[in-house]
């Protein structure tokens, strides 16, 4: 028997690619802020453990916008 595979072709649209790029360029510059606060405001172990706090911050802005 002959079975032929149904290619579906999963392509980036603008909408996505968009959305992607938003949320990397955002989740990089809240990284940088937030180092950068953390050294101003306290020692330099403080300013590394407040870049952990990029992760969160970046989901709840990922949850968002949706």
């Amino acid at each position: 028997m002959d079975y032929q595979r149904k290619t579906s072709r999963s392509c980036l649209g603008l909408k996505s690619f968009s959305l992607i790029f938003l949320a990397s360029f955002v989740g990089v510059t809240i990284n940088q802020n937030i180092y950068f606060e953390g050294l101003y405001l306290a020692s330099s172990s403080m300013g590394s453990a407040m870049g952990n706090l990029v992760p969160a911050i970046t989901f709840v802005i990922a949850a968002f916008i949706g």
